[in-house]
């Protein structure tokens, strides 16, 4: 389960995101542009222990897709070093990664650090 200081911080995070979207795009277009920033919220909200890897996966991924959509990040060309592997466990080695993937794998390892490794 989340911490309440860790959904807090997410919610922060996720609606400092939104608001971006809205200063790049204006508030009319930004609204539909962050139904899934929304969606991850509620989830984050609502966690009482029970969110799956599965879902928390789904989620994550769903979100920093639309997220680099509505940015246009999918063609900002950075590339981030990360010592994270796909699924949100630390590494020895870097990896170079798309800024979506890299906060991805960001969000993986968040989920892994407040609920544990499930077993597979």
């Amino acid at each position: 389960m989340f911490t309440t200081k860790k959904k807090q911080h997410l919610i922060d995070n996720t609606c400092g995101w939104m608001l971006g979207i809205e200063n790049r795009v204006g508030s009319g277009i930004a609204w539909g542009l962050t139904t899934h920033h929304r969606q991850f919220i509620e989830l984050v909200q609502s966690d009482e222990g029970n969110i799956t890897l599965e879902e928390w996966s789904k989620a994550a991924k769903t979100l920093m897709q639309f997220h680099a959509m509505a940015r246009n990040d999918i063609y900002d060309g950075f590339i981030y070093e990360v010592n994270l592997d796909a699924e949100g466990h630390e590494q020895a080695e870097f990896e170079a990664v798309s800024r979506e993937e890299k906060d991805v794998r960001v969000l993986l390892y968040v989920y892994h650090t407040e609920y544990g490794d499930e077993e597979e």
